[in-house]
């Protein structure tokens, strides 16, 4: 392995253009295997960067050899990102719900009526 040339992707190793132009990230990113961090780094789908104890030539070298010794992230990930993605019903919205039936106390006698409505915390 050489040294990246002037407009070398060192995600990749393609000519004539950079890491943050790569459509073969942009596919990996597609795939699940890897995203991009807040700054526009590319690091694996939970946001870790690739340790360099990794061994490839490029880093999806890496990425793909990381996949390979970890084979059941890429969908535990894809499953916790569906799922902080869901939509929160609008009586949650505060992480509060409210039962719309009436509840009964463990120590209420069984004769009496619910007093109301009340608030899980």
């Amino acid at each position: 392995m050489g040294a990246p040339g002037p407009s070398t992707c060192n995600f990749c190793s393609g000519a004539r253009h950079y890491i943050r132009e790569c459509e073969v990230v942009n596919e990996y990113i597609r795939s699940g295997k890897c995203k991009r961090s807040p700054d526009g780094k590319v690091v694996l789908a939970s946001g870790a960067m690739v340790l360099h104890g990794i061994m490839g030539a490029w880093l999806h070298d890496r990425v793909d050899e990381w996949h390979q010794l970890n084979p059941r992230q890429m969908a535990v990930q894809m499953l916790f990102e569906v799922m902080a993605s869901a939509t929160v019903p609008p009586n949650d919205a505060a992480g509060q719900s409210t039962c719309s039936c009436p509840a009964k106390h463990v120590d209420q006698p069984s004769g009496m009526t619910p007093l109301g409505i009340y608030a899980l915390a």
